[in-house]
């Protein structure tokens, strides 16, 4: 689905490729120091700017390989961050965020057009834009598990 490489880094990949199909301008970034990532196949350390949305991504990596590898795991690592929500797991996110990787690939490929213009039930393009832009708004989903500002911070002046 991600057509992540069968051999060298995935978190990487997997970190810029929902900060590049799934955030948006409003998403909350985090810096990290010292961050071991690879450049140009060459492994470096620097400091790294990403999406909360990214972060949990690269992290979810991290805990997946310990899990594969058969290392013993902390049971507040399976357990994500979302504020006042502690009963989320890692993997109840990890559905959401691939269901919306789903979803937003089944629509760049015109797969859900069609049905989804027949729901609408208009032939005015424009709304059917609008109301594709409303289907695909995740940020709801992305407010909860805190990858967005909550909406009473964004009305503040």
């Amino acid at each position: 689905l991600l057509n992540l490489s069968d051999s060298g880094p995935k978190k990487q990949p997997f970190a810029e490729y929902l900060e590049t199909n799934c955030c948006t301008t409003e998403s909350i970034k985090v810096t990290r120091t010292n961050v071991p990532h690879k450049v140009g196949g060459r492994s470096t350390r620097a400091d790294k700017t990403y999406p909360q949305m990214s972060w949990w991504a690269w992290d979810f990596y991290d805990l997946r390989n310990a899990i594969a590898h058969g290392d013993p795991i902390a049971p507040e690592r399976l357990c994500h961050d979302a504020p006042s929500r502690p009963w989320v797991s890692q993997l109840i996110v990890a559905d959401l965020a691939f269901y919306e990787i789903l979803i937003r690939k089944l629509f760049a490929l015109n797969l859900y057009e069609a049905e989804f213009k027949r729901e609408v039930d208009t032939d005015e393009p424009s709304l059917a834009v609008a109301c594709t832009n409303v289907v695909l708004s995740f940020n709801d989903v992305h407010r909860a598990l805190g990858w967005l500002p909550p909406l009473s911070d964004l009305d503040s002046p």
